[in-house]
């Protein structure tokens, strides 16, 4: 899921360049212990939705889960299967839409991280999401989600950015611009990349991802009205430590009532 519409289409097989100094690990150090205070089983169950190319499957395969991911990428499907072979007993990967997709069995946990759940734009997209989760949940399951958070969205928009890559024989230069909507608590970003190789043009890609931004009392309504409640919620990487300054992202942990 991580995608709506057309994002991430031919973007994936550079999604790993991009995005190689994330520090998943780190996040998943602290995840493993948030999920670890509330869940008890063995081995854990867990869903990734928006599961993108792996690499949290990956990560928490290595620390005993058993992982399943889904994502509305086909073509991120393709390199997240690539990624697992190894870990084929305990990681499977499918290809579909979190808001419809049915699977013949319950997790204890579902994740939605690098903010799966902004790609929900309306308000029937939120409650179907939720409440399909909700539906692949045991009882007292856990669901930790991070989204774009409204009040650090309104006080620093985002302006237009260049970024470069480079690995090997290859660079990208990444320029992005947003455009936002107020009415809708929505940010629509347009991604320019010029792929080179050798300092050659061999490809331009454009690609608009639209992002929807969220406060606590709506969130708190969304999950309270799809069966939910907030547990913990604050900043990743300090350890959900409420944020004093707001940031542009948060999670947050519910539990299925």
């Amino acid at each position: 899921m991580k995608k709506n519409g057309n994002t991430f289409v031919r973007l994936a097989r550079y999604y790993y360049i991009i995005y190689k100094n994330k520090n998943y690990a780190r996040e998943v150090d602290i995840i493993d212990s948030i999920i670890k205070r509330y869940i008890k089983s063995s081995p854990i169950q867990l869903l990734d939705m928006g599961c993108g190319t792996g690499e949290y499957l990956l990560l928490f395969a290595k620390k005993g889960y058993k992982t399943t991911g889904l994502d509305r990428s086909a073509d991120m499907i393709r390199v997240a299967r690539k990624k697992i072979k190894p870990f084929k007993e305990s990681i499977k990967v499918f290809h579909g839409d979190g808001r419809s997709f049915r699977f013949n069995k319950k997790f204890h946990v579902v994740t939605a991280l690098f903010d799966v759940l902004s790609y929900q734009l309306s308000n029937d997209d939120i409650t179907v999401f939720l409440s399909n989760i909700n539906d692949h949940l045991v009882n007292g399951g856990l669901l930790l989600f991070d989204c774009w958070y409204g009040p650090r969205v309104l006080q620093n928009k985002l302006h237009p950015r260049y970024m470069a890559y480079r690995q090997n024989k290859l660079t990208i230069h990444r320029y992005k611009e947003s455009v936002f909507s107020i009415n809708s608590n929505t940010v629509t970003i347009e991604h320019t990349l010029f792929i080179e190789k050798n300092t050659k043009l061999v490809e331009k890609i454009v690609e608009r991802h639209a992002m929807r931004y969220f406060f606590y009392p709506e969130l708190d309504f969304f999950l309270q009205s799809t069966g939910y409640r907030i547990k913990e919620w604050g900043l990743l990487h300090r350890y959900l430590r409420l944020p004093k300054s707001a940031s542009w992202s948060v999670l947050f942990v519910a539990k299925k009532q």
